[in-house]
């Protein structure tokens, strides 16, 4: 899953955001069989990744929603407290 997303991160750096999207989409769906339904921080990373290429790809509805369900996971795992990344 995580070469996966490293390609993904690679096209996005090209400026290739279809390709990134596509990697970054396996790579979601790659760590979600591992993890399942539980919040993981990976799972999180996978949708702000998705977020931003949607983004990119000028997609602001997708993006939005990609964006809110990162949110949603990374408060499920972390709570309300506040966290620099």
């Amino acid at each position: 899953a995580d070469s996966l997303n490293i390609l993904g991160e690679v096209h996005q750096d090209l400026q290739e955001y279809d390709k990134a999207l596509t990697f970054f989409d396996q790579s979601y769906v790659m760590r979600k069989e591992i993890y399942g339904d539980t919040p993981h921080l990976e799972i999180a990373q996978s949708l702000f990744d998705l977020g931003v290429a949607c983004y990119k790809l000028q997609d602001y509805k997708k993006s939005l929603e990609f964006h809110e369900k990162c949110y949603i996971m990374r408060t499920q795992i972390y709570g309300n407290t506040p966290r620099h990344e």
